[in-house]
């Protein structure tokens, strides 16, 4: 069974650059990928979390580039267990 996007992505690793992050989110967001991924960048806030897409809806909620200049991840230093608690 295929998830419908958005898709998370928890940082997890402090050496991961907002930079990176932002270079990850703009190929996503033209499509670079052949999966034209909509990646939305998780927080720790249930009411940050976008509602479901509808299935081939071209407009989903996503995180858009660039995140703000002093974002930090909530889940650095956490394990990807804490992340689907």
């Amino acid at each position: 069974m295929a998830t419908d996007p958005p898709f998370a992505m928890f940082v997890l690793d402090k050496d991961i650059t907002n930079e990176y992050i932002n270079e990850s989110l703009k190929r996503a967001f033209v499509g670079d990928f052949e999966s034209n991924w909509w990646i939305w960048v998780a927080t720790d806030c249930y009411r940050d979390i976008p509602p479901p897409g509808e299935v081939h809806k071209t407009h989903l909620p996503a995180t858009k580039p660039p995140l703000p200049a002093g974002y930090s991840s909530p889940w650095v230093g956490k394990t990807v267990e804490d992340c689907a608690a």
